[in-house]
């Protein structure tokens, strides 16, 4: 089925989803609801959210400003979506060290909290995830922000994707000639699994679906720049380690660490020759209102 043929066929499951689940939120108490994975509700009020996702309802706004127009997350998206104010960020960070960029791969959309602000900076954002709830979401929410045109959403394991090339010429009207690197940039927020990562010293090689270096090297088929958003309380010398074992003891990884107040919700690394190579005047298109930021470009050497 091609991609068109694909989000066209989510139209009426969407519409019938949202004006059920609009009912539903109203009547059911939180003793009455048990969320069961095949009939998962998109839309939320704190009692139908799950306990171990309560604590997040009063963030609801930092995830989507416009978390009152209807905005879908399951479950597990409200602890794994990205900021708006640093998601936004992120796009306009990839759009000053890419200024000539188009074509944009968002590896683990999610609900689309990175997609969505992708795709104010780049015409042409595809987004996939293996979980068709996260891509009605990201479809939905898209919409809900008015930047739908450019996204092209995927469901599918991109893993199994990757083994095969076919699956961007049926999949992608709008992307590169270049057979080798058909993006300008891939951006992956991969799950970070749960809650946990919040406890201690987070092991990169934990990373879902794929270890740190595994995952790089998918990345690398796709763009010579790439770049991921992972946990705080990672260990960077993984990350030199890493870096050095792929591409050499010159190689770079541009590390940025965004605080919202004096909570930094994670960090942003970066690998390519044209997102480590130039200084960044990050003062440019941050808004110090919803973020302040800490930078470092390390050498693996």
């Amino acid at each position: 089925m091609g991609t068109t043929e694909f989000i066209h066929s989510y139209d009426d499951r969407i519409l019938r989803i949202q004006q059920e689940q609009m009912a539903n939120t109203e009547k059911l108490s939180e003793d009455e609801y048990t969320i069961e994975p095949q009939d998962e509700l998109l839309i939320h009020n704190y009692n139908t959210l799950p306990d171990n996702c309560k604590k997040f309802w009063k963030k609801r706004y930092k995830l989507f400003s416009k978390f009152n127009e209807g905005i879908y997350m399951s479950s597990d998206m409200w602890f794994s979506v990205t900021p708006e104010a640093v998601a936004l960020f992120t796009a306009r960070l990839i759009r000053e060290m890419l200024p000539e960029a188009e074509f944009i791969l968002d590896v683990c959309c999610g609900a689309g909290g990175n997609a969505i602000q992708l795709a104010t900076e780049f015409p042409h954002v595809v987004a996939i995830d293996i979980s068709q709830n996260n891509i009605i979401s990201t479809i939905h929410n898209a919409e809900v922000y008015g930047i739908r045109d450019h996204i092209w959403c995927i469901e599918g394991d991109w893993i199994q994707m990757s083994k095969s090339p076919n699956w961007l010429n049926q999949s992608i009207p709008h992307r590169k000639e270049s057979i080798h690197h058909p993006f300008d940039f891939v951006f992956s927020s991969p799950p970070w699994g749960g809650n946990n990562y919040l406890r201690d010293t987070y092991d990169l090689n934990m990373l879902q679906p794929l270890p740190l270096k595994p995952l790089i090297q998918l990345l690398s088929q796709y763009s010579t720049n790439f770049g991921m958003f992972l946990p705080r309380l990672l260990n960077t010398d993984q990350l030199s380690e890493v870096t050095k074992q792929l591409f050499g003891s010159e190689a770079k990884c541009r590390v940025v660490y965004p605080y919202e107040g004096d909570y930094i919700s994670g960090i942003l690394a970066f690998w390519g020759p044209d997102v480590t190579k130039t200084h960044i005047d990050y003062e440019l298109f941050v808004d110090p209102e919803y973020l302040i930021l800490n930078s470092t470009l390390f050498s693996v050497a």
